[in-house]
């Protein structure tokens, strides 16, 4: 199974007949950010940050990180750095380029809608 089973977890999320809704709070670092590029609908919390954390251990994120982003951002060079780099990607961010679709004050505010 190893690593094969786990991308199929995570691609299991993205073929969902049932929409994905992911609601980040705190840090979303490596396997949080697989699990969110799944999802239908990304929001996020103000305070909240994501990382491809993966750089900084010496692997590479290979369980939907690396196919997913692009597809939501668009933007092949902006993936390469967050992935080659390992830099936190602030609520802001996320929300102008496209990874969340809407940024709420808090946790409680983003649940509330």
């Amino acid at each position: 199974h190893g690593i094969r089973g786990m991308q199929d977890s995570f691609t299991a999320l993205e073929k969902c007949r049932k929409p994905v809704i992911s609601v980040i709070h705190g840090g979303c670092i490596g396997g949080g950010v697989d699990l969110v590029c799944g999802s239908d609908i990304r929001l996020m919390s103000a305070d909240a940050y994501l990382q491809v954390k993966e750089v900084d251990i010496g692997i590479v994120a290979d369980v939907g990180t690396i196919q997913r982003l692009p597809r939501i951002v668009g933007n092949q060079s902006l993936v390469n750095e967050y992935c080659l780099t390992g830099r936190r990607v602030y609520s802001d961010e996320a929300a102008r380029v496209g990874i969340v679709s809407r940024v709420g004050v808090d946790r409680e505010s983003v649940l509330e809608g």
